[in-house]
Formats: C-alpha cells, sequence, structure tokens
C-alpha cells in the first residue's frame, strides 16, 4: 500500500466495515434500477456484496501490516459517536 498523500499516515484514519454490516447495509439498498439494466440483478447483487467484502478485507489486512490506524464500523455506534471517535483521533490536531 503506498501513501503518496500522507506526510504523516498518522494524520489518516480508515474506516471499515465488517462483513455483517456490509451485508446489512447492502440489504437495506433499494435494488429496482438494477432490473433495468441486467436479466439477472440477484447475480449482480451478490458480486457487488462480495467485491465489497474483499476490498474491505484488502484494506484490513493491509492496515494491520503496515500499522496503520482504521476504525472497525459495525453499525453498533450511530453516526455522531462514529463522529466522536474520528474527531478524538485528531484532536491534536483540530
Amino acid at each position: 500500500m503506498t501513501l503518496p498523500l500522507l506526510a504523516d499516515p498518522q494524520q489518516a484514519i480508515w474506516l471499515v466495515p465488517t462483513e455483517a454490516f456490509k451485508r446489512r447495509s447492502h440489504a437495506e439498498r433499494d435494488t429496482s434500477a438494477w432490473r433495468f439494466e441486467t436479466s439477472d440483478p440477484e447475480r449482480v447483487y451478490r458480486h457487488h456484496v462480495e467485491r465489497d467484502l474483499r476490498l474491505a478485507e484488502h484494506y484490513r489486512r493491509a492496515l494491520r501490516e503496515h500499522g496503520l490506524p482504521w476504525l472497525e464500523v459495525d453499525g453498533s455506534l450511530r453516526v455522531d459517536e462514529l463522529v466522536d471517535a474520528v474527531a478524538a483521533r485528531f484532536a491534536r490536531w483540530l
């Protein structure tokens, strides 16, 4: 993982969804628009979810490997609580 735009990797944080959260958030989405674009919207939906899960796992591994800061998002925090957690991470720069 390259970090070309970061002077200090500690000045960033990544939000990475858990598998359960990602599946739940996808299930709550309106996928009716996909029905006009494909003859198999369920397959498209499954591939879309699986792609997102693979991407999240890729980032999770890379962030651990490089010791970079990240928060796992599992839906247990309200949006304002998540914002507070991120703000606390950057408190010394705010």
